[in-house]
């Protein structure tokens, strides 16, 4: 399992996103509130073996 900085993601963080939300959506899926595509996306990384460390 790797561990990833949140802050290293940031900048492939939106571009990963769209991508991710753009295969729900295809799949008919839409969230309605951001904080929930947040939530998803990180749940797809920890079952894509990632761990996204939360610094302060």
């Amino acid at each position: 399992m790797r561990e990833i900085n949140l802050s290293a993601l940031t900048s492939v963080f939106s571009d990963e996103m769209r991508a991710y939300m753009l295969m729900k959506a295809t799949h008919g899926f839409q969230m309605k509130s951001y904080y929930y595509q947040l939530k998803i996306f990180d749940e797809f990384l920890k079952q894509s073996g990632i761990t996204v460390l939360y610094s302060p």
